[in-house]
């Protein structure tokens, strides 16, 4: 049986605190007791992650980034799953999410280490800041053009010609219609068809694939191009292109408790963990697939 999680210990005398309450008359100081110490919640990181449960994940990991102990690790602190959701109140399943949107937005990196196993996080700041920077840009430029359009003047007074500023902004709008888009996708050659998704990479796999918290992560400084790993996902990604099939492989995986080391080894080995070469092997994968290592 799985243990139960723990309470919150703020909320562990809630119903004696109930009991204080007034329904008609209840004191800020009563109500003040049921609130925990607030976190930082940078709203500009939903713009940058596209997701509010990854901004509030990046949030409060900006938070333990700046800690003096975390600045003497070069930024690297570590924390269980249970402090995550005590702190952000995210669940596991929201934390995966998260995590696996940060890390394949490369601003935030996880290892399990040591022994025990634990969890490090590092946030990229110096990826962070770029995209801060494209997003801020992003967003002046939409404002610019909002404010090129002038309110129109009272009656009598002429209006001042704004030609020069239209063919600029003309200009520039079919400067970056004629630049070509990524995989040469784009309207001009797809005969008015909306372009086709991009094809997932090596490392947007080995980016998913590091975002499950309790398997064998891959270092990506041992991946050459030319090395076993690289060719089995290479070929995989031949057979298996769409990112739903992968989204739904490695949801079969964190899902397992064999699978990610939950389950306590034979004859007082350690646990198994998967990998993800052992993962893409053909015997393997028909096993995942077909639900073996599910739990009962």
């Amino acid at each position: 049986m799985r243990n139960k999680k723990p309470q919150r210990q703020s909320f562990r005398n809630m119903k004696s605190r109930t009991q204080v309450l007034s329904e008609q008359d209840v004191p800020w100081a009563h109500l003040a007791e049921f609130f925990e110490r607030p976190i930082s919640f940078h709203r500009i990181l939903v713009h940058v992650t596209g997701s509010i449960t990854a901004a509030l994940f990046l949030s409060q990991a900006m938070y333990w980034t700046k800690n003096r102990v975390s600045q003497e690790r070069g930024g690297w602190f570590y924390k269980k799953g249970v402090e995550w959701e005590e702190e952000t109140g995210l669940s596991r399943r929201e934390q995966e999410s998260a995590r696996r949107r940060l890390t394949q937005l490369g601003i935030l990196e996880a290892r399990r280490l040591d022994i025990p196993a634990k969890l490090w996080f590092q946030v990229d700041l110096q990826r962070l800041g770029k995209l801060l920077h494209e997003k801020c840009q992003s967003r002046l430029a939409k404002s610019a053009n909002l404010d090129s359009t002038e309110k129109p003047k009272q009656m009598g007074e002429k209006r001042e010609s704004n030609t020069k500023t239209t063919s600029q902004t003309t200009t520039e709008i079919t400067d970056n219609i004629k630049k070509p888009l990524p995989n040469g996708s784009g309207k001009e050659k797809n005969g008015g068809k909306p372009p086709a998704p991009p094809m997932l990479s090596q490392n947007d796999v080995i980016s998913m694939w590091n975002a499950i918290p309790d398997v064998r992560h891959v270092r990506l400084k041992h991946v050459t191009g030319r090395d076993k790993l690289s060719k089995k996902i290479t070929a995989s990604l031949k057979e298996f292109p769409d990112e739903e099939w992968w989204q739904e492989l490695f949801k079969l995986v964190r899902e397992s408790n064999f699978l990610c080391g939950r389950v306590d080894g034979v004859d007082g080995r350690l646990p198994f963990m998967a990998s993800l070469m052992w993962i893409l092997d053909k015997e393997n994968l028909a096993k995942v697939l077909h639900g073996t290592y599910e739990d009962e």
